[in-house]
């Protein structure tokens, strides 16, 4: 079975977190990071980080970060009731 990638960040600790969550459910996730070019640089230290799970386990955790990083839950983006900020 192939992995698959569930999340993705430019943010060192929100891929930490994601992962954290994913790994304390049961879940054998793991980090990819670096350039996706041909070019062996990123532009100013940046580099998307991907979390990845195995095909079995995706829908559990698509619902985990789906519930953890809902932007109603994010800080700062708070929702009233009518939908906005």
């Amino acid at each position: 079975m192939e992995d698959v990638t569930v999340f993705r960040t430019w943010e060192e600790p929100i891929a930490d977190m994601a992962l954290d969550f994913l790994k304390t459910a049961g879940i054998n996730a793991y980090k990819v990071s670096g350039p996706r070019s041909v070019f062996p640089f990123t532009v100013d230290g940046l580099a998307e980080i991907e979390i990845r799970v195995p095909q079995k386990d995706i829908e559990r955790a698509a619902e985990i970060i789906a519930v953890r990083f809902s932007e109603k839950k994010s800080p700062g983006n708070e929702v009233d009731d009518n939908g906005e900020t």
